[in-house]
């Protein structure tokens, strides 16, 4: 992937990933149905991250919010900052203080709930954007997204087959949770690796 420049307008982004208690007011609200796990004792506290959610539930869920999917290039000025960085917190190697990812066979075995780990916040204060779950992003899927873009504003593809997922997580080694690092998935994927988080306009 080449790496370049793009002029972003100001925009909201969720702190934390969207929690299973969020979710359920979601669900109570509307009528949504369960994501995948919902039963599942090792993802489904209130305070863990949402998973098994697929693209059109998380869009679905922010919308209910009054909000919307952040892009890839908004995911990645947040989780970057100001001065490029490798991993949220810096250019330092990870720690379990800093990310919940699969250090080796014998590491973390399940999410983590949202904030455990303050140490790998970004420069702007947001939690969990390496490690612990992946996150859909609004854009479509393309391995030269970043040539083709426009270099303000840029948000993907005008379509596609795949969806962006960004940050890594719980299953993913050090190289999946560095920033620059792009995954992608079937808008029905479901999994227990992958949530999201919202983003909004300034107005």
């Amino acid at each position: 992937m080449m790496e370049h420049q793009v002029v972003l307008s100001p925009f909201f982004i969720d702190k934390y990933e969207v929690s299973n208690k969020r979710y359920k007011t979601f669900m109570d609200a509307t009528g949504h149905p369960a994501p995948a796990y919902w039963d599942d004792r090792r993802f489904n506290k209130p305070n863990h991250p949402v998973v098994g959610a697929n693209w059109y539930d998380a869009k679905s869920f922010c919308e209910f919010e009054g909000k919307r999917l952040h892009t890839e290039a908004e995911w990645e000025k947040a989780a970057r900052g100001p001065d490029g960085r490798q991993f949220p917190w810096g250019n330092s190697k990870p720690t379990p203080e800093h990310a919940n990812f699969a250090i080796d066979w014998k590491g973390i075995k399940s999410l983590r709930p949202a904030g455990s780990t303050p140490k790998g916040k970004s420069y702007y204060g947001i939690e969990d954007m390496a490690g612990n779950a992946r996150e859909w992003v609004q854009d479509w899927y393309h391995p030269q997204s970043y040539l083709r873009g426009p270099l303000r504003n840029p948000k993907g593809p005008e379509n596609g087959i795949l969806k962006v997922v960004r940050g890594g997580s719980w299953h993913n080694g050090v190289n999946d949770i560095r920033v620059p690092s792009r995954g992608k998935g079937g808008f029905a994927l479901k999994t227990d690796g992958i949530g999201f988080r919202c983003a909004k306009d300034m107005e």
